[in-house]
């Protein structure tokens, strides 16, 4: 693996937990934290939400 691929799922975990954080401190809501996630089915499950 390169490291620009690395540095891309880093980045795309960063950005996701990020969003997480934001959904669970009610800041935004799960259709936005699904909407905006780089990793929409793996966001899904970490809120508990099947409407994916």
């Amino acid at each position: 693996e390169s490291i620009m691929q690395t540095a891309q799922k880093l980045g795309n975990v960063l950005f996701d937990d990020a969003l997480l954080k934001a959904y669970f401190t009610g800041e935004i809501t799960k259709e936005t934290v699904i909407g905006f996630a780089r990793n929409p089915e793996e966001v899904a499950k970490k809120i508990g939400w099947t409407g994916i």
